[in-house]
């Protein structure tokens, strides 16, 4: 009877043995998936934040492509409409300029040097002269024979003068060259738009230059 009770005992102990190493494996295992969850969740955690980072980062940077677009925007917006100024006062200036002009000693060579280019554009022998009141009156006889004699074309006055404010207006029969100042001066907007604002530029770019010392 002691042999089959210790025979029992040491059967018994046999089974806590492996149980407890049974449950040991098992504690271990779920240690090890536990472990594999955590690190699993944590990546999807750290992927998330790096996936929100590049979502933030792409956001901000797209916000920061708006801001500079429309601050360019901006800027060229204002230096457009800066130049547009300042060639808008250089026109005005012209033809206040202009405007004097007729009242000026040589306006009459002026009216001579317009009539001139008229004539060579339309290849007329006779041309017809009309001139707004300033000009009206300098357009005698006696001048028109002799711009006359000079260039070989044959000028004459019109009847009465023309509501241009400087410069004439040339015709024979039906066909026209308007050397007005208006529209002369509309032309040099329209042509020389470009060359008028880089020369100013280059002026102004030379007057706020520093004097070289000597």
């Amino acid at each position: 009877m002691p042999e089959v009770m210790g025979q029992l005992g040491s059967f018994l102990a046999e089974i806590r043995r492996q149980a407890q190493q049974r449950a040991l494996a098992i504690e271990q295992e779920a240690e090890k998936q536990a472990a594999a969850i955590l690190a699993e969740a944590e990546s999807r955690v750290q992927q998330s934040a790096a996936d929100a980072d590049r979502k933030a980062a792409g956001q901000a940077e797209q916000q920061a492509r708006q801001i500079r677009s429309r601050g360019d925007l901006e800027t060229r917006r204002f230096l457009l409409t800066s130049r547009e100024a300042i060639l808008e006062r250089i026109w005005k200036e012209a033809e206040s300029r202009l405007r004097v002009s007729v009242q000026a000693p040589d306006y009459l060579d002026v009216l001579k040097r317009l009539a001139l280019h008229a004539a060579l554009e339309l290849e007329e022998s006779e041309i017809t002269i009309a001139a707004g009141p300033g000009g009206y009156d300098l357009l005698t006889p006696e001048v028109l024979a002799s711009w006359s004699s000079e260039s070989g074309f044959t000028f004459h006055r019109d009847s009465q003068p023309n509501d241009i404010w400087g410069g004439i207006l040339a015709r024979n029969g039906r066909t026209q060259c308007d050397n007005s100042f208006a529209t002369r001066l509309a032309f040099l907007m329209h042509t020389r738009r470009e060359e008028v604002f880089h020369l100013l530029t280059e002026i102004q770019h030379a007057a706020s230059r520093p004097a070289q010392m000597d």
